[in-house]
């Protein structure tokens, strides 16, 4: 079955976001020298403003301790 059609509510836009984030996932996939460096690039950047940076440390904390953290530890409660 096609994705595009399970979910008969959405609009065009919101078919064209879809399409739009699986053609990014694509070109992600095909080009990851390219998706790295423009990362690097990103960072080093982001490193020279150092309260931006602290932010976004910041953020990943707290992604890692509330998201994946919490997945983790239902994955093995799953397992056992």
């Amino acid at each position: 079955m096609n994705k595009e059609n399970e979910n008969p509510q959405l609009s065009a836009a919101e078919k064209m976001y879809q399409s739009h984030l699986k053609n990014v996932a694509k070109y992600q996939q095909r080009n990851k020298e390219k998706v790295k460096e423009k990362q690097k690039r990103y960072l080093e950047k982001m490193r020279e403003e150092p309260e931006r940076y602290e932010k976004f440390l910041e953020k990943r904390r707290n992604y890692y301790k509330d998201v994946l953290k919490q997945r983790k530890g239902t994955k093995r409660n799953s397992e056992i």
